[in-house]
């Protein structure tokens, strides 16, 4: 290579350097305030992605549980159906009552609704008042249709006869 040829990339970085004097230390400054800019950004650029990662993760979740909870709202006509033929003395319903039951409870269902507990509009609808009762406190007297939540949802009220 001849001596008087000099590579790019040595021009560059001479070009850059503090020592010349044609006014190199305000392009100096120049370039580092741009690279500060273009790395902020990047940061930013990054955390939006991030973000969006997060955000995404959390709705794909909720399509998830929403997915989850419209079938077993679905399957629970069928244990309603259970409940009436047990009501009715069917045999051979109860282990497959169980079954569904044990099933459902592995996804994180739970029956709503006891006679003997008190009223929680949160987890019960009431239908019938029977008056009476020497304390305030509504208490359910009997339970006319389970209700279920899924994993702290309330999939369906709890249909029940209070004390007034």
């Amino acid at each position: 290579m001849p001596e008087d040829v000099v590579p790019e990339d040595v021009v560059a970085e001479e070009s850059l350097s503090p020592q010349d004097s044609s006014g190199s230390p305000d392009e100096l400054t120049e370039l580092k305030a741009e690279r500060d800019q273009l790395r902020d950004e990047l940061l930013r650029k990054a955390a939006d992605m991030d973000n969006y990662k997060k955000q995404s993760a959390k709705r794909s979740a909720e399509e998830v549980a929403n997915a989850k909870a419209g079938v077993i709202k679905q399957l629970l006509d069928v244990l309603d159906a259970f409940d009436a033929a047990i009501a009715q003395g069917v045999e051979g319903t109860e282990p497959l009552q169980s079954l569904l039951i044990g099933v459902l409870g592995g996804f994180g269902l739970v029956k709503l609704g006891e006679s003997g507990e008190a009223f929680d509009p949160n987890i019960h609808e009431a239908v019938m008042v029977e008056p009476g009762g020497e304390t305030s406190e509504q208490v359910v007297l009997e339970v006319m249709r389970a209700g279920y939540a899924l994993n702290d949802r309330v999939l369906r009220h709890a249909t029940v006869k209070v004390s007034g």
